[in-house]
């Protein structure tokens, strides 16, 4: 299958990047090149027939490899694995919230019913979250907004139903750009 759209750019430093997508608007490759048109990094996605990622290829300078991804009945990603990578397991309670996840270990939940308070909000992580911190807890403030949890920031809030994320974009040699305040 063709792309449907496509998008290039070249940076003032001469480095150029080029997006494709396919006729349902999903992104399928990604490649960077030096000034002198070397391929840096590219990375290509092949989808399932429920619009999962199915397959990642991902190449370098210095080699590739190839990630393929299995989900569950619900969709929801179940493992991933590829010849010399190794490989990751997801596991989820009834509710849907993610109960294991290889690398970072058990995540643990508050109760969940019909009086529960924030059954989908993770209160611990058993192993390795971020940056060596190991046994992080996390809690919440009455409107659920990440509070004072021991994973050591507080990226996690969420202001008056504003979604985080950057303000600007700047990309080495290029135009900066002002994301809507």
């Amino acid at each position: 299958m063709g792309s449907f759209r496509e998008y290039k750019a070249v940076y003032g430093d001469g480095f150029q990047e080029q997006r494709l997508w396919d006729k349902h608007g999903r992104p399928t490759t990604t490649a960077y090149r030096s000034p002198t048109n070397t391929l840096v990094r590219s990375q290509q996605l092949a989808y399932d027939l429920a619009e999962n990622v199915a397959s990642k290829v991902e190449a370098t300078q210095v080699g590739s490899f190839t990630e393929s991804y299995d989900y569950d009945a619900l969709n929801r990603l179940t493992s991933s694995y590829g010849a010399g990578l190794p490989s990751k397991v997801y596991q989820y309670n009834a509710i849907g919230n993610l109960t294991f996840k290889t690398g970072a270990g058990t995540y643990t939940y508050p109760a969940s019913g019909p009086s529960s308070v924030r059954p989908h909000a993770v209160s611990s992580v058993s192993g390795t979250v971020q940056d060596g911190i190991t046994g992080a807890t996390y809690a919440y403030d009455a409107n659920g907004n990440g509070s004072d949890g021991s994973d050591g920031n507080d990226e996690s809030e969420v202001h008056a139903g504003v979604v985080p994320g950057p303000l600007a974009i700047q990309l080495p040699g290029a135009i900066s750009s002002t994301v809507g305040k």
